[in-house]
């Protein structure tokens, strides 16, 4: 019978004992996406699975560093250096969006002008791409994003 862990998990810790690693990789069921879905109360009794080994390849797996400023945000709100990637939904986004402000870009078919044309029901639904380097004009700055939402009455 297997115990889920990968099999290059060094260990199951708690967030107190992963703040003093500053190598390695740090196991979340559904990535950023699993941590921003779980509770805060949650988070601080989990036991997360680490590994020292390279694990930038696999999904699911966090580094070390980005794990830690990623909680010390969600629980604190500690706005550290995070480099933002990948996509998410439009919720969390916002969340993201309200605290990096123009340090992110949602990207965004048709830029500005298309979220603007959204029906709220619509955006409400939708994942986008976040980095923190703006790669076109379709890629709006977190103040925007913010702004726009909550001219639409989207999650204020």
């Amino acid at each position: 019978m297997s115990s889920g862990l990968n099999p290059l998990t060094e260990g199951r810790m708690p967030i107190g004992k992963l703040e003093d690693k500053n190598k390695g990789y740090v196991g979340v069921q559904g990535g950023i996406g699993g941590l921003f879905r779980m509770k805060q109360v949650d988070i601080k009794n989990y036991k997360f699975q680490y590994s020292s080994q390279d694990m930038s390849k696999k999904s699911n797996w966090i580094k070390i560093d980005t794990f830690q400023n990623i909680i010390k945000w969600l629980l604190f709100g500690e706005v550290r250096k995070i480099d933002w990637k990948g996509s998410f939904n439009s919720e969390f986004l916002y969340k993201i969006a309200n605290s990096y402000k123009e340090k992110v870009f949602v990207g965004i078919k048709g830029g500005e002008e298309a979220l603007r044309n959204m029906a709220p029901k619509i955006i409400e639904g939708k994942k986008w791409g976040i980095s923190t380097e703006r790669s076109t004009s379709q890629w709006i700055d977190g103040i925007l994003f913010c702004e726009i939402l909550e001219e639409k009455g989207v999650f204020h």
